[in-house]
């Protein structure tokens, strides 16, 4: 999300409160910047149970960009990728990164190293890459694909990283 080409890195999100920072266009939050965390309990697949004072990414999605009909991968449709398609580490325009070719109708997904955000900065940006999923886990990790180097794995990490987004269509 944020890219103006395929290989593009775009933009960078975290899970954020919905206060005043959110309102004023903030995305990128640090730990200690939640007002408190998501109670286990109140965390849904969809997302329409989150806790009033978070929004997930993909809330954060709808609410800038009001595009309907995108939305962020399940855990379940990264683990299809990543079982599905052959990766090839590779450079595209300049860009590094890896591309993912379907192994049932050969389509393909370019995944750039854009590396992810913590609080200290950026962090393995042009060696891998760090993206969302909608699928929340514990009140303060969620899952991603994590893109790297010879290797792509899915792995809790903690919301208040920034990380890339790539959207699929309804």
């Amino acid at each position: 999300l944020g890219a103006t080409t395929p290989e593009g890195f775009g933009d960078y999100f975290s899970w954020a409160p919905s206060d005043s920072s959110f309102a004023g266009g903030k995305t990128t939050f640090s730990s200690s910047e939640y007002k408190s965390p998501i109670p286990s309990d109140q965390i849904s697949e969809d997302g329409r149970d989150y806790a009033e004072n978070v929004f997930p990414p993909y809330a954060i999605l709808r609410y800038r960009n009001k595009w309907q009909s995108w939305r962020l991968p399940t855990k379940a449709e990264y683990q299809e990728l990543l079982d599905n398609c052959t990766a090839e580490d590779k450079t595209i325009n300049g860009v590094a990164g890896k591309l993912y070719t379907s192994k049932i109708n050969s389509k393909t997904i370019f995944f750039p190293y854009c590396g992810y955000i913590a609080n200290s900065g950026f962090k393995s940006v042009k060696t891998g890459g760090l993206y969302w999923t909608k699928s929340s886990v514990t009140a303060g990790q969620a899952t991603t694909l994590w893109s790297y180097k010879g290797a792509a794995f899915i792995e809790d990490s903690y919301r208040h990283l920034g990380a890339s987004i790539r959207c699929v269509t309804y």
